[in-house]
């Protein structure tokens, strides 16, 4: 069954379960849990039908804008390299990221500069999320 845009998918018995960021044997492994309930050796299999690539999106102050592939775990810093750097007059100090989550989308303020300096965590992206330059 394919994952839906929020990133569940719905099961008789059990209900909505969690599926995207989840590899196949995690998510085997919620599924068989969740099924305990109901039966007694659950027997659950999980294929990778389709395999879609990864994105985000960086807009604004940046030389090129638009859609990014991710290949394995990426960082803001990365996007943002990938995205060709800052224009001139980018607000590195009030860079954003939209994430969308089940209750709606999130804010989350990145400060490039303290970033630099190594202040701060790495700051991973997740598929989906929005990244603006003022």
């Amino acid at each position: 069954m394919p994952i839906r845009p929020d990133g569940k998918i719905t099961l008789p018995l059990v209900g909505d379960v969690e599926a995207s960021g989840r590899t196949p044997i995690e998510l085997r492994d919620t599924i068989a849990k969740s099924l305990k309930e109901y039966i007694t050796s659950p027997t659950v299999t999980v294929i990778v039908v389709e395999a879609l690539a990864s994105q985000v999106y960086v807009m604004g102050e940046v030389s090129h804008p638009g859609p990014l592939p991710m290949h394995g775990p990426t960082t803001i810093l990365q996007a943002l390299a990938m995205a060709g750097g800052f224009k001139e007059f980018a607000n590195t100090k009030d860079v954003r990221v939209l994430r969308p989550t089940a209750t709606g989308v999130q804010t989350l303020k990145f400060n490039y500069k303290d970033a630099i300096n190594g202040d701060v965590k790495p700051f991973f992206l997740r598929s989906g999320d929005t990244v603006i330059v003022p």
